[in-house]
């Protein structure tokens, strides 16, 4: 007979737990809310990561390449812009860009802001932001998008017209129409840009269709952006630069790394809260079963054999715990993911809602480290179980 499978699957038929049955209960709810609190903080993480850099790499791409020389144009009919696919298979696209600060004028308002002007690849990505209105036009020379905040601040609609000045030298004027409205919640995009076509921006400096100030550049999924950054910036012209989208936006990406640490932090605070629990119970069982153990050892079992009866017992604790915690947590991070129930203060938190994505690696992850912590765990009771003396244990029979 298995002693390790019979004697535990009989002390739960009978209810002869009862006495621990506090500390089985608890063990089992620290294990159900530290797995469901870990899960989730995993999802939020990823959600996090995967909505930043979604908008940093659709509104700049990974890199931003710029001429060394400021004042004068890249020329998009020859070199990198034409041959990328050729000599760089890691390359998704390019996006021809150009930038010029100026105020909008509304009424009687008055803002300051930037037009960024995209090529027909940069405006196939920022369209996928707008929110209220029409997409975009790569031939739309007098039509730009404005971010829903500046919607607001300006009282500007979709339709309406405005006056955006520039000053190169000279004052310029340029009426404006809004063909839609976009909306990212991070103030480094809503605040201040206004997107246009490039030919609209390029007018301004004289430039033709085939001269930017500048290329971003989109990279393939599954490349390492930070491991390509220095092969690709050795590999392109001697009067160009390149900056890393990570470094332009470093404020974002730390907080990211500043989030993935506190996950960290909570992560090692659930483990040892866990752990406490898991030992703390199997200790009541041995100490409450002493008298089963005097009488297993009196008929020959072995301290192992013995060892396996607990090991069964907080196995199926943990087991419950497990598996109702990732029901649970799985269940809520599919609830909030299809009706976004948490809101958030987009002004502290870069969202309207708790963004959640669910990896099912770093589920399997997680539960396979819960598992072989467990385990282990589970193996502490063998130096009590050592000790103990069959005479001292049936003597309170």
């Amino acid at each position: 007979m298995n002693l390790g499978r019979f004697i535990p699957y009989k002390l739960h038929a009978e209810g002869k737990v009862s006495l621990s049955g506090t500390a089985v209960t608890f063990a089992m709810l620290t294990i159900l809310v530290g797995i469901t609190t870990l899960l989730i903080s995993f999802s939020v993480l990823n959600g996090y990561k995967t909505y930043i850099r979604k908008i940093v790499y659709e509104f700049n791409g990974h890199y931003e390449i710029v001429k060394l020389n400021s004042n004068k144009p890249i020329k998009l009919d020859s070199g990198i812009y034409v041959n990328y696919k050729e000599y760089f298979p890691q390359i998704k696209k390019m996006r021809a860009t150009n930038y010029l600060g100026g105020i909008i004028q509304h009424k009687k308002t008055v803002e300051g802001f930037i037009l960024k002007g995209y090529d027909k690849n940069g405006l196939e990505d920022i369209n996928q932001q707008v929110i209220k209105g029409n997409k975009l036009a790569s031939g739309d020379n007098k039509g730009v998008l404005i971010s829903l905040q500046m919607s607001d601040k300006l009282n500007l609609k979709i339709g309406e017209k405005f006056i955006a000045n520039f000053y190169d030298g000279s004052l310029k004027h340029k009426k404006l129409e809004v063909k839609g409205i976009f909306q990212t919640n991070l103030t480094d995009f809503d605040d201040k840009l206004v997107i246009g076509n490039l030919l609209l921006v390029n007018d301004f400096f004289g430039w033709s269709e085939n001269e930017s100030s500048r290329i971003e550049v989109v990279l393939k999924d599954g490349v390492n952006a930070d491991e390509y950054f220095h092969p690709f910036m050795e590999s392109i012209g001697i009067d160009l630069d390149v900056v890393s989208s990570h470094d332009k936006y470093i404020h974002l990406f730390a907080w990211l790394m500043n989030l993935d640490q506190n996950v960290q932090v909570l992560m090692f605070i659930i483990f040892v809260l866990v752990l406490f629990s898991i030992i703390s119970t199997m200790y009541i069982l041995v100490f409450e079963k002493n008298q089963l153990v005097g009488v297993l050892k009196t008929l020959g079992a072995s301290n192992e054999q013995i060892l396996s009866v607990f090991r069964r017992l907080g196995l199926r604790i943990a087991a419950v715990g497990l598996l109702f915690g990732n029901i649970l947590s799985i269940g809520l991070m599919i609830l909030q993911r299809e009706f976004k129930l948490i809101t958030l203060n987009p002004e502290h938190y870069y969202l309207n809602y708790m963004p959640v994505e669910i990896n099912w690696s770093n589920i399997f992850i997680v539960n396979v480290i819960s598992i072989v912590v467990v385990l282990l765990i589970l193996s502490i009771p063998y130096f009590v179980i050592v000790k103990m003396r069959p005479v001292e244990n049936l003597r309170f029979s």
